[in-house]
């Protein structure tokens, strides 16, 4: 089975190695990584649990995007921040589009 990496800007061609000259894991590894298409329109997926993904949000790894996910209120009173990190949980409702109901 040949596996497919696209060439894209920034990725490591080959894995970073630790003391004992194995793969270095990080904080966070993406197992059985998919790809489709190629260059800038190339897009992995992976599965993940439930726990690992808590795990990441609580190593402040993952963030939201407020511009494109529920959004920034206009005329809010203060300036809001575009990018939140998941481990700070739901942002303030008077600066943020935030469905309470969904909480």
């Amino acid at each position: 089975m040949t596996i497919f990496t696209p060439q894209i800007k920034g990725f490591l061609d080959e894995p970073n190695l630790n003391a004992q000259g194995k793969v270095y894991r990080g904080r966070f590894a993406c197992y059985e990584v998919q790809w489709t298409d190629t260059g800038c329109d190339a897009f992995a997926t992976f599965t993940i649990t439930a726990a690992e993904l808590a795990d990441a949000c609580e190593s402040r790894i993952l963030w939201t995007d407020q511009s494109v996910q529920r959004g920034i209120k206009p005329g809010s009173e203060k300036v809001a921040e575009k990018e939140l990190s998941l481990s700070e949980g739901y942002p303030d409702s008077r600066r943020y589009i935030l469905r309470e109901s969904k909480r």
